[in-house]
């Protein structure tokens, strides 16, 4: 403390400044050239200074670093240490996690898991705690967190609150260990798809101060008028910018731009610096833009960064412009950690969490329903994670699809889905949200037993077949969500899986992040489980076909 004082008085040369930088001041929405002293990891001040070490940034601006307030990094398929060499480099110095992917499968030992890996890297780590595992009892997990955990890792550093409330039915009904976990935390995010009026009204009473779920204008201001922070999603699936940033042009006090889900080949071409160049082009102040990134997510998590002044930690991102968002430097705590899109700090190899999948061989009859008229599908809508019900007879683009529970109950879920243009073959994964059972859909029933059966054999993963075929797996032996493998190399992989999906007619962008919602009971309107179809409007079990 003393020694910074000194240095900000200019008696005492700081260790490191970044000197004729334009300054981005997020507190006051003004641009003007200066420089930034920097000791022992913290701002000492701004103005003029010299410094054992100075690094010259003419005609570069210095922002805060990046935030990304709700992400869930087991669905970049990678390691939190690969993630950050993935995202540093981009800008991203902190992230906002819900760990509840690898909570459903391995319970606080797979929290722990997370925690202990991000902290080989320089990338600040904050998590929620995981307030719906499993995110309802339609679906068998491999793990609980029930309230004498919660409260445990409520306690945790780098503890923010309790992570989105996905089950609103819960807290509509008064479930009382969903309110229980409610009081004991000093921050509850949200998860409410949809949900508007009375029961808008009602969810929001306990406190839950944020949505990350909107994907109209309509929607969004009604949570915004009634208190809410809006998340505004661009991932790898869910892509709600579009929709929502006319209403973020209006109110960005009250926006975050987040990415939710996102596939490490997407993060490798850009993190949160992709969004902001997307909002400026959309007509956003590139400031306004740069604080739903940097000091609102700061502010609402109660975060001591996010800003460039005295006293806070130097995590500073230097970007050649307010409109391309191309960046140059990267520092966190006053240490350089990445240049010109390089990270400059190495990680250990991630350990593994041993086999999780434990389910018997398949045959056709596990699979097959025998519909004597018409059947209620899962329809698929462009670009979102949210589905509608189709009636329909099955034929054409309608697909069995199945879940398998993978923890050793045995249960399997049948239903049909519309959307996937499969020609042939078939696509399955282990990565299934929120629960991860192993999910198939396919043309014939032979290409979904060769994928489920492949899939047991490994320790988790994604797969593409055709009848005894096997055209693409991607392993994941981390807890079945995640590789062990760099993020160079996965993303070298994932070409492959989706080229061999297009091979056998698939026409999405992402079809297994696609996939992997189809699992999810708490997204509307209709979802799949290994305990049967969901009609998540009523949150009960239905029968997909007379």
């Amino acid at each position: 403390m003393r020694e910074l004082i000194d240095v900000a008085l200019g008696k005492k040369k700081a260790e490191l400044v970044i000197k004729n930088v334009d300054l981005v001041n997020v507190y006051t929405e003004e641009v003007y050239s200066t420089d930034i002293a920097i000791h022992k990891g913290t701002i000492a001040g701004i103005g003029r200074y010299n410094g054992k070490k100075q690094v010259n940034a003419k005609n570069l601006y210095a922002t805060p670093g990046l935030i990304d307030a709700h992400i869930h990094i087991e669905s970049s398929l990678l390691t939190p240490s690969q993630f950050a060499r993935a995202v540093i480099p981009h800008g991203t110095t902190a992230v906002i996690s819900d760990p509840h992917e690898i909570a459903n499968v391995l319970g606080v030992k797979g929290i722990d898991y997370m925690i202990k890996d991000a902290a080989k890297t320089p990338l600040k780590y904050y998590f929620g705690v995981s307030s719906c595992v499993p995110s309802t009892n339609m679906e068998t997990s491999g793990a609980k967190i029930g309230l004498t955990q919660t409260k445990k890792l409520l306690c945790y550093p780098n503890c923010v609150g309790l992570a989105e409330m996905m089950n609103y039915p819960g807290v509509l009904s008064k479930n009382s260990e969903i309110l229980a976990k409610i009081e004991m935390a000093k921050l509850v995010d949200g998860h409410a798809p949809l949900l508007s009026g009375k029961a808008l009204n009602a969810y929001i009473s306990q406190n839950i101060t944020s949505d990350h779920e909107c994907t109209n204008q309509k929607e969004a201001l009604e949570k915004m008028k009634l208190g809410m922070k809006i998340m505004i999603r661009q991932g790898s699936t869910a892509k709600n910018m579009e929709a929502l940033l006319p209403l973020a042009k209006k109110h960005p006090e009250n926006c975050m731009l987040v990415t939710d889900d996102k596939h490490a080949d997407d993060l490798l071409k850009g993190h949160l610096d992709i969004l902001l160049k997307q909002a400026v082009k959309d007509g956003i102040d590139p400031i306004k833009a740069l604080k739903m990134v940097t000091l609102n997510p700061a502010n609402y998590f109660s975060l001591n960064n996010g800003v460039i002044a005295p006293g806070k930690p130097a995590d500073i991102v230097l970007f050649d412009s307010l409109r391309k968002f191309n960046v140059k430097k990267v520092f966190i705590n006053g240490k350089q950690v990445a240049n010109n899109n390089k990270p400059l700090f190495k990680t250990s190899k991630s350990t593994k969490t041993g086999n999780t999948i434990n389910c018997k061989q398949i045959n056709q009859k596990d699979l097959e329903l025998k519909p004597k008229g018409k059947v209620k599908a899962i329809g698929l809508i462009k670009n979102q994670i949210i589905t509608k019900t189709v009636i329909t007879p099955v034929k054409g683009d309608v697909l069995p699809i199945a879940v398998i529970e993978r923890y050793g109950k045995g249960n399997i879920g049948k239903g049909y889905v519309k959307g996937f243009t499969l020609k042939r073959g078939a696509l399955a994964s282990t990565v299934a949200h929120d629960s991860h059972n192993i999910i198939v859909i396919g043309k014939d029933y032979q290409s979904m037993i060769t994928a489920v059966n492949t899939l047991r054999k490994t320790s988790g993963g994604w797969i593409v077949t055709d009848k005894k075929k096997v055209l693409a797996l991607l392993d994941l032996p981390i807890a079945g969500i995640m590789s062990d493998k760099t993020t160079e190399q996965v993303a070298k992989e994932l070409p492959k899986l989706n080229k061999a999906a297009k091979q056998i007619g698939c026409r999405l962008n992402n079809p297994f992040m696609t996939l992997s919602f189809l699992a999810l009971p708490v997204i509307p309107e209709i979802k799949l489980t290994d305990k049967g179809l969901v009609d998540v409007k009523k949150f009960k079990i239905i029968k997909p076909c007379d």
